[in-house]
């Protein structure tokens, strides 16, 4: 019958002694709506007026014409600071 190897029972014994990674993911934060906001095509120079900028985990994810949007939920109200 074989023996087991030290290096065997090492590399066992560190791994039950390794920490193990954390389980708790942070929750993301709220988006951030900026409404009534004039909007510059660089490109061309026009100007969308009078419009919500949604922005979530650092990107913009929605422009939409103030007049035909609703904050989403848990966002937090224009001038609020985070």
């Amino acid at each position: 019958m074989r023996q087991p190897s030290w290096l065997g029972i090492a590399l066992v014994i560190l791994l039950l002694v390794s920490p193990l990674p954390a389980q708790n993911v942070p929750a993301a934060p709220p988006p951030l709506v900026l409404a009534h906001v004039n909007l510059v095509n660089v490109a061309d120079g026009s100007v969308t007026r009078d419009s919500v900028v949604t922005i979530h985990d650092g990107r913009i994810t929605a422009v939409t014409a103030s007049a035909r949007v609703r904050p989403p939920a848990g966002a937090p109200a224009p001038g609020a600071v985070r």
